[in-house]
């Protein structure tokens, strides 16, 4: 059986992770799905849905002699898709700030990734343009995890 990568190690924790925003453990939304990328396409039946992925993704030589270690720095992209009931009535970006701040205070939680990466905070979010007729909202939200891996083995992390 193949064991994952350090990388996959990430997404698959901050996956577990950000299905646990709910109500019912403190939070003030509740998350419906988190999904990775299906090349079949999302399903969006029931919102908000959070899409994680990997994004860009840079490497540095370790700074120890004999250089054993890898340095990497990768973002991780959480797109946030929430269609509001006909019920709501607060505005928008009210209901996408919330389920924002509840995103950044679960990946606060543990910014270690699970313990395979050195530090992960939120770097960046954008809005994703609302095409007309279209009921959902949408945001892209962009989180800096630094993390170490052996240089000769992707799959043996080194925090």
């Amino acid at each position: 059986m193949a064991t994952d990568t350090v990388r996959e190690l990430i997404l698959k924790n901050r996956a577990a992770l950000l299905a646990t925003i709910a109500v019912a453990a403190g939070y003030d939304n509740t998350v419906q799905l988190v999904q990775r990328f299906k090349q079949a396409g999302q399903k969006k039946a029931k919102t908000p849905l959070l899409l994680l992925g990997a994004g860009r993704e840079e490497a540095e030589l370790g700074n120890c002699s004999p250089i054993e270690m890898i340095d990497k720095h990768m973002d991780v992209h959480v797109g946030i898709i929430h269609r509001l009931p006909p019920t709501e009535s607060r505005p928008g970006d009210e209901v996408l700030n919330s389920l924002m701040g509840d995103i950044e205070k679960a990946w606060t939680t543990d910014v270690t990734c699970g313990g395979y990466a050195l530090e992960s905070h939120l770097a960046s979010s954008y809005p994703i343009a609302v095409e007309e007729g279209e009921p959902d909202l949408m945001q892209l939200m962009v989180f800096e995890v630094y993390y170490r891996h052996r240089m000769t083995d992707p799959k043996n992390a080194a925090t």
